[in-house]
């Protein structure tokens, strides 16, 4: 590796080691189911506003939406303005309800415990159905993040794709299983901060430093249909949209109010002023962050010239964010160590949506199978070796499904999980001869 690499590479091992750090400051906090599966309830605005959105977005905002725009113009920001508009309607008609009917269907922690509550499903129907969903889905999705965070590794560093892959899926486990939702949701909130400084930053030193007028570097570099169909957002490439296009790509929003790893942060937090402030916040923080991914697309069109992305061997259009940092970062302002960090964001983004949807699956696995389980006193200890039974439990089905989301397969992720069943055993089996069978309320036995 070159000097400027290893500069490059200081700065993501400082940020990986930020987020361990995170995990063990967390974990000491955490003494309670509730702790560990919705953080107490005691988010704040900050907190949960940019948790929120920052696992939503994932590595689509930092490469797929710039990377669109790229290759076709701003005709692409329609699914940009969908998603906004899911966004606002999911922080103003549901996070409200949510929060007030989870807290009143006895406490519900996660969303299939909720429906079943909520609907007094004593044949647990609801559960099951939607823990089966959820981890179907999430399985494909947390693949896609998990490959990204592979892909970001080897065309930065060169570093062979499945150990890039293994690196990343190792560090998102590692804080995930010691601080539980806490340390995910406040390492969400470091990673949004730096997706938000990157892309205000980089598209605006980007634009200062071009070498000619916007409009005409568009057009040298060949942008579809010239500068000014590039720029139109009614236009799709050298052709107008048609009215069901553009629908279509604003459907894209419809899919906000059912996220589960994003519905989970309206339960956590920890009163009604805070979520009015935390809807506020999580709404300009889309504004810009959109606005700004989209600039990127097109100011990255004429800032890379005379290299066309997606031509004559040159990456891809989705590294546009990448190639960007490098150039200016690296060639112009000789600043590698800067450009390492805004680079981080882009991790940021992959990892803020795989850790939230690893902590879903597994509370959806860990309800379908146990129940939904409080524990009521925090500070009893186990005096067996699973001190802390329900991060152990977690934590094994996080690693179990982490392999299964890359090698896919949906019978290896329910025949291992079946294995954690046990985990609480030792737990109830102290409680309950120490004489303390009301600090444990559950719906039926684990085994």
């Amino acid at each position: 590796m070159s000097g400027t690499t290893m500069v490059i590479l200081s700065a993501f091992v400082a940020y990986l080691l930020l987020m361990i750090v995170i995990g063990v400051v967390y974990m000491k906090k955490t003494s309670s189911s509730e702790d560990y599966f919705l953080g107490g309830r005691g988010l704040n605005a900050w907190v949960a506003a940019l948790s929120a959105q920052a696992s939503d977005m994932s590595g689509w905002l930092l490469m797929g939406l710039p990377g669109a725009i790229y290759s076709l113009g701003t005709g692409q920001i329609w699914i940009a303005v969908g998603l906004f508009i899911g966004t606002v309607l999911n922080w103003v008609c549901i996070s409200h309800r949510l929060r007030k009917y989870t807290i009143a269907a006895n406490n519900s922690l996660t969303i299939p415990a909720f429906l079943e509550n909520r609907f007094q499903d004593k044949k647990r129907i609801l559960l099951l159905l939607s823990s089966i969903v959820i981890v179907i889905f999430f399985l494909v999705y947390t693949a896609s993040a998990l490959a990204a965070g592979g892909k970001l590794f080897n065309t930065v560093f060169g570093i062979d794709y499945h150990i890039a892959l293994a690196i990343g899926a190792a560090v998102i486990l590692c804080y995930t299983f010691m601080g539980g939702f806490m340390a995910v949701c406040v390492t969400d909130f470091v990673q949004g901060t730096l997706m938000l400084i990157g892309l205000l930053i980089v598209p605006l030193v980007a634009y200062l430093t071009l070498s000619g007028s916007l409009s005409d570097l568009l057009t040298q570099s060949g942008a579809p249909g010239g500068a000014a169909a590039f720029l139109n957002p009614f236009e799709n490439g050298e052709r107008p949209y048609t009215f069901v296009e553009i629908f279509s790509q604003l459907a894209w929003g419809l899919g906000y109010c059912g996220m589960p790893h994003i519905l989970t942060r309206f339960m956590a937090v920890k009163s009604e002023k805070e979520l009015k402030k935390s809807s506020a916040i999580a709404i300009v923080w889309d504004i810009l962050s959109l606005t700004a991914a989209c600039f990127i697309g097109i100011i990255g069109r004429a800032y890379l010239l005379p290299t066309v992305l997606g031509e004559n061997g040159a990456s891809s259009s989705e590294s546009v964010f990448i190639e960007m940092i490098n150039k200016l970062f690296s060639s112009h302002l000789g600043l590698p160590f800067i450009g390492g960090i805004f680079l981080c964001g882009i991790l940021a983004a992959i990892m803020s949506t795989a850790d939230s949807q690893l902590l879903v699956t597994a509370w959806c696995s860990i309800w379908s199978d146990c129940g939904n389980v409080t524990v009521l006193e925090k500070n009893k200890p186990c005096r067996c070796s699973c001190r802390y039974c329900f991060r152990w439990s977690d934590s094994y089905r996080l690693g179990l499904y982490t392999v299964c989301s890359r090698t896919d397969s949906w019978f290896l992720y329910r025949t291992l999980f079946s294995g954690c069943r046990f985990c609480c055993q030792p737990c109830d089996d102290h409680y309950l001869q120490s004489g303390y069978e009301s600090t444990i309320q559950r719906n039926h036995r684990c085994v």
